[in-house]
């Protein structure tokens, strides 16, 4: 039985395409839903603001890299609340949590941190060269995962 299963979502609507698989996942199990948004806090080419030790240097003025990494966490949330709002009544039990960071490794490690049962994921199925060049975050998590992954190849 698994009590805890975390969904990670990337914020598009083909990820989300999975959350009837998702919802009756959670009524067979009885599960805690737990809904893992992964922001990417890039904030120019190569400079990833979730690095404490990152000092950018730009003759453009713009704000500390923390507060830019607060205010993109907060409008992920934001986004994936008015997204899955309608999608979340199904699931009584279902709760939803924004970080931040490289998707593959923020998703195993609140995995391990929240000692998840079952981690659920879309994927895109791409194949080949698609793959190669964009990698496959489902793919990774099925490698690392300190738990079972079960990889639903979301409908186009």
């Amino acid at each position: 039985m698994f009590a805890r299963m975390l969904v990670p979502l990337d914020g598009s609507p083909l990820a989300e395409g999975i959350m009837p698989e998702v919802a009756e996942l959670a009524r067979i199990h009885g599960a805690e839903v737990m809904l893992l948004r992964v922001a990417l806090a890039h904030t120019f080419p190569g400079v990833d603001a979730t690095d404490a030790q990152v000092h950018a240097v730009s003759h453009i003025p713009h704000p500390p890299l923390e507060q830019l990494r607060e205010e993109m966490i907060r409008e992920a949330g934001q986004a994936l609340q008015r997204r899955v709002r309608r999608k979340l009544r199904f699931l009584p039990r279902a709760k939803t949590m924004v970080v931040a960071g490289p998707p593959f490794r923020r998703i195993i490690r609140y995995a391990g941190e929240h000692h998840v049962d079952l981690i659920v994921m879309g994927t895109q199925g791409l194949t080949g060269l698609d793959r190669l060049i964009m990698g496959s975050t489902a793919e990774r998590v099925v490698r690392t995962a300190p738990c079972p992954v079960v990889s639903i190849r979301a409908a186009a």
